[in-house]
């Protein structure tokens, strides 16, 4: 069974190992640079989220006790904003991040907004999951695409405005 709590700093570690499987390109660096270069990025992430996004939500996943991925999600005027979404390798394409995002979507259909985010344009299975759910790409760069399901109606259907 799916369980989300918030993040706490005991959950470091997890988050650092976590963050190194949605980066395999660091797997040549050796250990002192791979190690430095994780926890700026993780620093920098964490200050930039939290100073553009004050009272957001960070969550690590759990199945059984044990932490599986994380969730960060940040409330603003009309939308949630998924920051991020990541799971360990060995949970991914198993309908875990179906069941989180479904999770989300009703909690933001609920309170009547929209869900917005990014993924990597090379990311097909996740752009693919999103499709599914509804997001249509709203821009984006060369790198991500900005992505967007619109507010829902209680029946499913796009709310009318």
């Amino acid at each position: 069974m799916l369980v989300r709590r918030p993040a706490a700093a005991a959950d470091e570690a997890f988050l650092r190992e976590l963050y190194l499987t949605t980066r395999p390109d660091l797997a040549g660096w050796d250990d002192e640079a791979r190690e430095t270069f994780i926890d700026l990025q993780l620093r920098a992430r964490a200050r930039e989220w939290e100073a553009a996004y004050p009272g957001s939500t960070d969550e690590v996943l759990m199945i059984d006790g044990t932490p599986v991925g994380r969730l960060w999600t940040a409330s603003v005027p009309g939308a949630c904003v998924v920051l991020d979404l990541a799971l360990l390798p060995e949970y991914r394409r198993h309908g875990l991040g179906m069941e989180i995002m479904t999770e989300v979507l009703a909690e933001a259909d609920s309170q009547g907004v929209a869900v917005r985010g990014t993924a990597e344009r090379a990311n097909g299975p996740v752009r693919a999951l999103c499709k599914r759910l509804g997001y249509i790409e709203t821009g984006g760069d060369e790198i991500l695409v900005r992505l967007e399901r619109p507010v829902r109606s209680q029946r499913g259907r796009p709310a009318s405005g």
